[in-house]
């Protein structure tokens, strides 16, 4: 694992910044460093880092001292620029975000994406309750639900949690992309633009905790959450903007290094409903510029396990040691299949991902060339349609047979049931699919709206 710096902004949190710093070493005991940057805070909190660190000289936590200049944003950048490790993160410091959730966020790295954040508004993932007693009301929650919502129908649908502010992320990322704006509009700047600069994002459940000591800088009232919310909004509403008037978008500058395979090791069996995220984040990796990965990888999650749990589906995936290296689904009859999968998806979950589509041109062109491809397929091929539904292969498996297995289980599968022959489509620019299909057996049989179809005979 790479070396780990973790950056805490702290104004005013004595009462909670040694109890953080114990809460990250017993989270991750080999962190190598702690850089605690401070805004000058009245209440001694940089005196009891000081204290902490001459008490405990086994352990890498330093203090850096902001006494002007002062704003979350530049402390954050200030923290990321003195820190030594590979990989940076950095969270709020009123203890409403679990330090136990970081290694959970350094494990999305692992898997290969370049940014992984902690979010409250995916599935296992929460916002702050039992707030009675607390700076945080029920209104502030429900201000704050309402802010994300908003930012996510502006922007990009897959990711949810615009305001988050806890992540892990590569440090050389963040001196690229550099941090722009105030307070909590800068975590919204940033993951636009590494989404648009091709980025692969992963968001990990946390339950966030309401704050007990201290004060809260985001706003206790009405009044304060609402000029918040605009601050969020009129950023939103910048980027949207740029992003469709601005010109070409920003390239990724660090692709994100690949872990060699043994072809020798890959292991085909059938998906269980454990691997379901794992194939929705090698999906999300693997096929990020599809219409569903854009809608997110706890989308896919959800889609999968609802193929799994549909007695006319099968899923089937490679693995090498433990990690997931390819994978295919298949549906003996796609159009009862998909009627199952839509129905297993939250009614509130697809409403909000067909205002995100009708929201974006891009994606309601592939929403409307999915829905010619089903029209065009039951007109010339009728019920049941067998077909396989999704296939992805690690390119370090490329070449190793990994594909030709999978798709041989699903053939074997599809004659099980009785078909005579099992179909496949493939958008009209991707080549390599076309070849593999082609060299597989496949025969072409059609294609509409961009889509182009395969057809295998079975025995």
């Amino acid at each position: 694992m790479s070396a780990v710096s973790v950056v805490l902004p702290t104004l005013n949190e004595v009462d909670n910044i040694v109890r953080l710093i114990e809460d990250i070493y017993a989270a991750v005991p080999d962190v190598h460093e702690i850089v605690v940057v401070d805004d000058d805070s009245s209440d001694g909190t940089g005196d009891a880092v000081l204290a902490y660190a001459a008490a405990h000289p086994e352990r890498r936590v330093r203090l850096e001292l902001r006494t002007s200049d002062h704003g979350l944003t530049k402390s954050i950048a200030h923290g990321v620029r003195a820190a030594t490790g590979e990989v940076v993160v950095w969270m709020d410091c009123d203890l409403s975000m679990p330090a136990s959730v970081i290694p959970s966020l350094l494990a999305g790295l692992d898997e290969g994406y370049d940014i992984v954040c902690g979010s409250r508004f995916v599935r296992g993932g929460s916002f702050k309750q039992n707030t009675e007693g607390t700076q945080d009301s029920a209104l502030a929650v429900g201000l704050s639900r309402l802010m994300n919502y908003g930012v996510q129908f502006l922007l990009d649908h897959r990711f949810k949690d615009y305001t988050s502010g806890f992540i892990a992320v590569k440090r050389a990322i963040v001196l690229d992309l550099g941090l722009r704006g105030d307070y909590g509009e800068y975590f919204i700047d940033l993951l636009f633009r590494a989404i648009r600069a091709g980025y692969r994002v992963l968001e990990v459940p946390y339950v966030c905790l309401p704050r007990l000591h201290g004060t809260s800088k985001t706003g206790t009232s009405l009044r304060q959450y609402l000029r918040r919310g605009r601050g969020y909004v009129s950023t939103a509403l910048r980027l949207r903007a740029a992003a469709l008037f601005g010109g070409e978008r920003p390239t990724r500058a660090f692709p994100a290094a690949e872990v060699a395979v043994d072809p020798a090791s890959v292991v085909v069996r059938l998906m269980r409903e454990a691997d379901t995220i794992l194939v929705a984040g090698l999906h999300h990796r693997l096929l990020f510029d599809t219409l569903n990965s854009r809608l997110g990888v706890h989308f896919l999650e959800r889609l999968y396990a609802a193929v799994l749990a549909d007695p006319g589906s099968c899923c089937w995936i490679a693995e090498s040691r433990g990690r997931v290296v390819a994978f295919v689904s298949a549906t003996r009859d796609l159009y009862r299949s998909q009627g199952r999968v839509q129905a297993a998806v939250p009614f509130r979950e697809r409403a909000f991902a067909l205002a995100h589509v009708v929201a974006n041109p891009r994606d309601l062109r592939a929403l409307v060339s999915h829905q010619l491809l089903l029209l065009y397929t039951a007109l010339r091929f009728g019920r049941p349609y067998p077909t396989i539904l999704t296939l992805g292969v690690s390119p370090l498996m490329w070449g190793s047979g990994a594909a030709q297995r999978l798709v041989a289980a699903s053939a074997a599968w599809f004659a099980s049931g009785g078909a005579r022959a099992f179909y496949v489509d493939t958008t009209s620019h991707n080549a390599r699919a076309a070849a593999f299909y082609a060299k597989a057996g496949f025969a072409r049989v059609g294609s509409v709206a961009g889509n182009v179809l395969f057809r295998k005979e079975l025995g």
